[in-house]
């Protein structure tokens, strides 16, 4: 039996090349290769940059809070501070983020402490020591008047806080007195360990210290030593000072504490509640402020960040894998 044809050779069959047109549904998506290490190291450092500056937005809203060890330990060296310097009788006030801090405790209900813990406390400051209450305060930062101040009134200032257990560290450039509690027995660093007799750098960032500056009057102007707008004050909104109450204990401030704080403070003040910026919740966490002695919080702080990790790089990874078949497919369309 012989097949029947319509008379069209196979050439007939074939499309025209002219009438051939580019059906973009019809042209298949490439296959993806797969990744290089490269690559895989890049979406790990993308999503843990993701990852840490999500926590630090969360620790930004709710206040970037140090550990409850920092604020003890805060609170007892500025209350040895205060008393020290109302002994010595030097024209003192509080200053930058403690008389922010101070304004806005004057705004809240005050704690309520238990019977025995007030008695302990009152018997501690009567011998001279710091009652042990954790005030809740980041910061201890108090102005000194350099006008009436005499070297014989700076030196009973230092003596006074090494008597009582106290090390201090004055830098000149800045006119700013550091005070952090003494350690008997510093552990021995890698760099000690590496250079023996290297000088031991036991006292610094990311303790809890007391800050004095030395502030002195300019033409009418309070400044410090470096010449900034928030950190120079009328010699009228300082003086005559009043008193409130800080670190269980009546202190100077300003007679415009309002006017002072809102130079600097006034986004905090105005919505009434601790504010810090965010660059300051980067340089706690970089210091080991916020985990001061808290090794749980810690832990648990990398516990999170390990769980926010993972959907964070699933996210990154789908989003370089569209990337790049975005650019195969357009590269394959542009070849047809």
């Amino acid at each position: 039996m012989q097949r029947r044809h319509s008379g069209a050779n196979a050439a007939e069959l074939l499309p025209d090349a002219g009438r051939m047109r580019r059906n973009s549904a019809s042209v298949p998506l490439p296959v993806v290769p797969r990744r290089s290490w490269t690559s895989r190291m890049i979406r790990v450092a993308i999503s843990a940059m993701l990852t840490f500056f999500f926590l630090i937005e969360i620790s930004y809203l709710r206040g970037c809070a140090v550990s409850d060890s920092y604020s003890r330990a805060t609170s007892q060296i500025g209350e040895v501070a205060l008393s020290v310097l109302a002994d010595s009788g030097v024209t003192h006030w509080l200053a930058f983020g403690s008389l922010a801090e101070a304004l806005l405790l004057a705004k809240r209900p005050p704690m309520q402490l238990e019977p025995s813990v007030v008695a302990a406390a009152q018997a501690a400051k009567e011998m001279g020591r710091p009652s042990g209450i954790d005030y809740h305060v980041s910061t201890v930062e108090v102005a000194i008047d350099m006008v009436h101040l005499e070297t014989t009134d700076f030196w009973s200032i230092v003596t006074g806080l090494e008597a009582k257990g106290m090390h201090v560290m004055y830098d000149t450039n800045r006119r700013l007195l550091q005070v952090y509690a003494r350690i008997e027995h510093p552990p021995e660093t890698w760099m000690e360990k590496l250079f023996p007799g290297s000088e031991p750098h036991v006292y610094g960032q990311g303790l809890p210290h007391a800050n004095l500056w030395f502030l002195k009057l300019e033409n009418e102007f309070i400044t410090t030593p470096e010449y900034r707008p928030e950190q120079t004050y009328a010699e009228s909104d300082i003086f005559p000072l009043r008193e409130t109450t800080f670190l269980g204990r009546a202190v100077a401030v300003p007679n415009h504490s309002q006017r002072v704080a809102m130079q600097e403070f006034a986004v905090t003040l105005a919505e009434g509640r601790k504010m810090k910026s965010r660059s300051q919740c980067i340089d706690e966490w970089m210091s080991g402020v916020s985990f001061y002695e808290a090794s749980l919080d810690r832990a648990t702080w990398w516990i999170v960040a390990i769980i926010v990790f993972v959907p964070m790089y699933m996210g990154v990874r789908e989003c370089f894998r569209w990337c790049h078949a975005s650019k195969m497919y357009l590269e394959h369309e542009n070849k047809v």
